[in-house]
């Protein structure tokens, strides 16, 4: 899928080879040839009546970067499809990875995705045919001013329809822009070149169009779903405002979002913002986050700003349109100075709070996502996809213990299903930092016999080596959820004896089960605070001493005694912060 957790492999296949389906077969005789066989000129070359293969071409309907396209007919069953004829120029052969990628996306099936029907080559060159689309790209229609707020949120929802089929199946974009989107008449919502144009070689892993990329794009850092989330978070603001969110800055150099308020839908613009962020760990997970508010907005839509319906994106009319603002933000200054009169009086709520009933060694400052802290700069990760045995990984008691790689909701994850399993894995680059942080995503089933839980420890070692499920040293948190309960979030650190002791615990309001989560932890061994995030909303903020000697994380599952769990852990992530992190 993306540089994390690669795409599925069909069976028979091995892990980092590309499938061996008739894509793969196409791009390996392709990139076979030289460059004077395959001069880029001859998409070109062709006109009216040229036959493709078993394909006539009737009419040129489009160009770019990835080739010319044409209107054809298909001679074998007389229906009208797309051929799309490929430049190659001398651009390098794919990789494993790509090739992986592009098979993938070449065999999903969705009404929000267009269907790849055949691929061919000549002596000349490459084509790919797809079905024929019947009316205009996004870029066309955005090009006649902003959308009214419904038709924005049809083909918004399109789209995240589309890439949550594709992200579930392991496919990630990449170039996701009104150029690569389709509005048909018969109003569907099709996304176009999903993963097919990086297997020729035509764009680079980490590239994309400047105005819809990424940060992390640019700067060549790991990438996963979320810059797809990015690029949708840019086309669904330039389809409300009819303005560029960034004037055109550079990725690496865009300040805070746009505020947006849209009458009818009140959370578009916290959820464009949160799509915005420049940070990946602060957006949606993916395609499928996104889908789950946009559709609840789109259902959501009074009946008169819903008055035209929900049809094509080029028949939608202009009548209740529901307007949408964009609010001026604050001065920096400002903002700097209503963050610290927010964290002052949550500062001494919680150190009131301490007296009564806190330990001394701790004092917990509950902190809402109002009073968040500032941002940091992490640097690279240290990755482990745990989509696979962890290299370097100590099971609890030496052995696997009901613990190893499955399927769950819709990924390859590491699977804990026992009533209480652990795994340890290397620190990475949180080891050594001051300030470090810690990363893992998680999966947890419904609650119903009894509670369920997940646990993060930080800085543990197994005492005795891996025969002993005793660790010392670290801090750690656990999320627990009990049937009919809230979640509680509970901050643990050892006693004298070494033995976790709970310091802090405050219950949450939403139910943690049924979805993936990211759950984070950032600390200072120097200056003795922690904090800790579940998917980028803050959680908790706690200070104190800890022996922080330890080398290890725990990823951790129990709490069901009488019912196994049956918790799922993903992409670990450690990071050493820099000096200026606060």
């Amino acid at each position: 899928m993306s540089e994390r957790r690669p795409p599925p492999n069909p069976p028979g296949a091995s892990r980092g080879d590309p499938a061996p389906g008739t894509l793969t077969s196409l791009l390996d005789e392709v990139f076979r040839g030289t460059p004077d066989r395959l001069p880029g000129s001859w998409a070109e070359d062709l006109v009216p009546g040229a036959a493709l293969g078993r394909y006539d071409l009737i009419r040129e309907v489009g160009r770019g970067g990835f080739g010319v396209v044409w209107e054809a007919r298909d001679r074998e069953i007389g229906r009208r499809v797309a051929v799309k004829v490929v430049r190659v120029d001398r651009s390098p052969a794919p990789g494993r990875r790509q090739l992986a990628e592009a098979e993938v996306a070449a065999r999903l099936s969705h009404p929000n995705v267009v269907t790849l029907l055949d691929v061919g080559r000549n002596d000349r060159g490459a084509w790919i045919v797809q079905e024929f689309l019947v009316g205009r790209t996004l870029a066309e229609r955005m090009a006649a001013g902003a959308f009214p707020l419904p038709e924005a949120l049809h083909v918004a929802v399109g789209m995240a329809r589309g890439l949550a089929h594709a992200h579930t199946h392991g496919v990630v974009h990449r170039d996701l822009t009104p150029r690569n989107v389709f509005l048909c008449e018969d109003g569907q919502v099709k996304l176009l070149d999903l993963g097919i144009a990086q297997a020729f070689g035509l764009r680079p892993p980490g590239g994309g169009t400047p105005d819809y990329m990424a940060p992390e794009q640019a700067t060549g850092a790991p990438e996963d779903e979320r810059v797809d989330v990015y690029s949708l978070g840019v086309i669904i603001c330039r389809m409300v405002t009819g303005r560029d969110p960034f004037a055109g800055a550079r990725p690496g150099e865009r300040g805070a979002a746009p505020r947006l308020e849209a009458e009818g839908a009140p959370g578009l613009g916290d959820l464009v913002e949160r799509m915005l962020a420049p940070d990946p760990r602060d957006r949606p997970r993916d395609g499928g986050a996104v889908l789950d508010e946009l559709a609840a907005m789109e259902r959501a839509l009074p009946a008169a700003l819903a008055g035209s319906g929900s049809g094509t994106g080029s028949r939608l009319g202009t009548t209740g349109t529901g307007r949408v603002r964009v609010r001026r933000r604050w001065p920096r200054w400002a903002l700097v100075l209503a963050l610290l009169g927010a964290l002052a009086a949550a500062a001494v709520a919680g150190a009131l709070a301490s007296r009564r009933w806190l330990a001394p060694s701790i004092e917990p400052v509950v902190f809402s996502a109002e009073s968040s802290p500032g941002t940091c700069e992490w640097g690279r990760a240290t990755w482990v996809d745990l989509d696979r045995p962890p290299a370097g990984a100590v099971l609890r008691n030496g052995e696997m213990g009901g613990q190893g790689v499955a399927e769950v909701a819709g990924r390859k994850a590491w699977l804990q299903s026992s009533d209480w399993n652990q795994l340890l894995l290397p620190l990475g680059a949180a080891q050594h930092g001051d300030p470090f942080a810690v990363e893992a995503e998680f999966f947890m089933p419904p609650v119903t016999g009894w509670m369920r839980g997940v646990h993060l420890g930080l800085f543990a070692d197994p005492v005795g080596g891996t025969a002993q499920g005793d660790f010392r040293g670290g801090v750690s948190l656990s999320l627990t959820e009990s049937p009919g309960q809230p979640p509680l979030v509970t901050w643990y650190a050892p006693d004298d004896h070494g033995s976790p002791t709970t310091k802090y615990a405050l219950p949450r309001r939403d139910s943690v089960a049924g979805r993936w989560h990211v759950l984070r932890v950032e600390g200072s061994r120097s200056k003795g605070w922690f904090r800790a995030f579940l998917d980028g909303k803050p959680l908790l903020v706690a200070r104190g001493t800890y022996d922080l000697s330890g080398s290890h994380v725990i990823l951790g599952s129990g709490y069901g005694y009488q019912h196994p769990e049956e918790v799922a852990w993903s992409n670990l992530r450690t990071f050493a912060g820099g000096p200026d992190c606060r």
